[in-house]
């Protein structure tokens, strides 16, 4: 490998890799091939052929490459394994699910033979063990990709961590930023785009470090998606632009056909519709002169959207006859359903509303199906209009209603925004619900409206469990930053943990600075409270580490929280004046959270002891500390390893 290493034609290949000159790259690693290098070498050359050959779209002559240095490289040669995992990847490109599966078992295989041999190691790049752990990580992000795919999500983003961990750790640059990819993707499929937005800057950050010009323009294209499925068309249109001047400058015409494409669908929903077809209509004589079936497709697609947004029903009519058969038959899932919203809207434009509720209703059962939030949340949003084209008001109003609070937890500001705009045109009293929610909570604002009896002063004893988290360290991080700056952070922050305790069934209470108090157990208990609410403390820590990440990327620093809780009895009910009232909590039970909490390290739930004698045998056994603190005892909620402070 020294050798191949020193020969100025493989430094000339990578190069072209890295500038995306892939036929070039590929001319490179054959001319070494044909100057008969031995064993390892000869099968490094093949494999880096069969990676430019992939990159440049050639599927069958990578897999001829890669089987080429399967057979060449010597036995136990970590080499054999990435060329193993690299078919696999081949066969989930051609959407071959029993294929990939065949070839990753394999893989899975071979790693087991060779295990106790070449052990996964963190050590330089050039060592053996750290080319091992490599060739381990590659297995892994392709497995990752797999599940992903074909199988269980959960598991698969496990494994693309696992990867990314551990080509960290071994100083694989190039490859990092390759996982950091498959992770954002991850997460923009899944809806969670400020997490896919954190992914692609770090894959950005190593591929600027690397010089991977090619590789930076296909995160520019990801940065560019994520912003536009948030709505941020500058954003989206700008890391458009830059892709578009990489491809263009590069002779990728594939490339600028895709971006040809994700550009005038930027502009059409921007409201630019004369330069959003104008980019469609420019991409789809590529796809033409290319015989593109699927691009002429996607093209056609996006040209009927940008003919119903202009009220244009016969044009868009006639794009969605000429691409109906090829969704039909060729088409996935996704598009299929984008099909469906398509038909659903020139139905409504025609006054076919019965068919347009079928088709809406289709792409909702197929969105649903795949698990895709942010196309479930704006099908609804299409259904709710159909309902409300019809008259049935309250049929609308619950869609609407159910579907706010998933934009809500989605954290998409773009679509709360349209759904409160909908609301408000069902009717001012609606709209007017839909905000008090948002300052009481659904249960607490149906006592409220529940009538005179229920909104009098006074209240009940009831068993309850109360959480309290605040910032640690508050004082001090206020003190060198502005009001606007606090005031942002804080809503962020109120966002993020709100959000998990209400999920939870849990109330929120009242703000308190950077305090937040929250009960679980009233108005309306649901027989594992505590549980709940450790659960919610737990899923609030792994919320905030997430951000932390984020804010880290920003060059921002991280906000620590405890968190205190404690079950028993409380007086719930209405407490004030006749003039002004809090439904709220009140006892011992409160002040005892509250001291948990002042007691709390950064990253420490502590909890009462009756809190876990509920729980020490349940979901969260084994995993409790419990501490004497100032006489009284205290059970820490081991919620991660190494999160154990006093």
């Amino acid at each position: 490998m020294k050798e191949l290493r020193e020969n100025p034609l493989f430094a000339d290949g990578i190069r072209a890799i890295r500038h995306g000159s892939f036929e070039s790259a590929a001319s490179f690693f054959q001319r070494i091939l044909i100057s008969d290098p031995e064993g390892e070498s000869k099968a490094a050359a093949s494999y880096f052929l069969g990676r430019s050959r992939t990159f440049s779209g050639d599927l069958e002559g990578a897999a001829e490459a890669f089987s080429q240095a399967v057979n060449i490289a010597p036995p136990g040669s970590p080499l054999r394994l990435y060329c193993m995992s690299e078919r696999a990847l081949l066969q989930i490109k051609k959407g071959d699910r029993d294929g990939a599966a065949s070839l990753l078992e394999l893989t899975a295989a071979a790693f087991s033979e060779m295990s106790s041999v070449m052990p996964v190691t963190k050590g330089r790049e050039q060592d053996s063990g750290s080319a091992f752990s490599g060739a381990w990580a590659l297995y892994l992000h392709y497995k990752g990709i797999y599940e992903v795919r074909f199988g269980d999500w959960r598991a698969g983003a496990k494994l693309l961590q696992e990867a990314l961990d551990i080509f960290s750790g071994t100083g694989f640059r190039d490859e990092s930023a390759a996982v950091c990819d498959s992770l954002g993707q991850h997460s923009f499929e899944r809806g969670d785009l400020e997490e896919a937005l954190y992914s692609f800057r770090e894959s950005l950050a190593l591929k600027e470090e690397t010089g991977d010009r090619y590789g930076r323009a296909i995160t520019w294209g990801n940065l560019g998606r994520a912003y536009l499925a948030m709505a941020d068309y500058d954003k989206a249109l700008h890391y458009f632009g830059k892709d578009l001047e990489y491809t263009k400058s590069t002779g990728d015409l594939y490339g600028e056909m895709v971006m040809l494409n994700n550009t005038g669908r930027a502009k059409t929903l921007a409201g630019d519709l004369e330069g959003g077809k104008k980019a469609l209509e420019e991409s789809l004589e590529m796809a033409r002169s290319k015989g593109s079936e699927l691009w002429k497709t996607l093209n056609m697609k996006d040209l009927a959207h940008a003919s119903l947004l202009g009220r244009e029903t016969a044009d868009a009519g006639r794009y969605l006859d000429s691409i109906r058969d090829f969704v039909s038959k060729k088409g996935n899932r996704s598009l299929k359903a984008e099909m469906c919203l398509l038909e659903s809207e020139l139905c409504s434009q025609k006054g076919e509303s019965e068919m347009a509720l079928e088709l809406c209703s289709d792409a909702a059962s197929i969105y649903g199906a795949l698990e895709l939030p942010h196309e479930m949340v704006r099908t609804d949003m299409k259904l709710g209009a159909i309902y409300l084209e019809r008259g049935d008001r309250e049929k609308a109003l619950q869609v609407f209603e159910e579907s706010l609070e998933q934009a809500e937890r989605l954290k998409a500001p773009w679509l709360v925004s349209a759904f409160e705009k909908l609301i408000h045109s069902v009717g001012e009293e609606e709209w007017i619900r839909v905000r008090l929610r948002r300052y009481l909570g659904r249960e607490v604002l149906d006592e409220v409206l529940a009538g005179a009896e229920q909104s009098a002063l006074g209240g009940n004893r009831q068993k309850v469990t109360v959480l309290v988290s605040d910032i640690r360290g508050y004082t001090e991080y206020s003190e060198n930053r502005s009001p606007e700056e606090i005031v942002a952070m804080l809503n962020e922050y109120f966002s993020l943990m709100v959000d998990v305790i209400v999920e939870q069934k849990g109330t929120i209470d009242k703000f308190i600075g950077d305090a937040i108090m929250s009960y679980f157990g009233a108005p309306i208990t649901y027989g594992d409270d505590s549980a709940k609410a450790l659960r919610a403390a737990q899923c609030m820590m792994e919320a905030l580490e997430k951000y932390n990440r984020i804010r880290a990327q920003k060059g921002e620093a991280p906000i620590r929280m405890g968190i205190g809780i404690a079950t028993g009895e409380a007086v719930v009910g209405n407490i004030g004046s006749y003039s002004r009232r809090d439904f709220t909590v009140v006892g011992h039970t409160v002040s005892k959270a509250f001291g948990l909490c002042s007691t709390a390290q950064a990253g420490q739930i502590l909890a009462s002891p009756s809190t876990w004698e509920e729980n020490c045998e349940g979901p969260f056994s084994g995993r409790w500390k419990c501490h004497e603190i100032k006489g009284d005892k205290a059970c820490e909620l081991l919620w991660a390893p190494g999160h154990s402070h006093l």
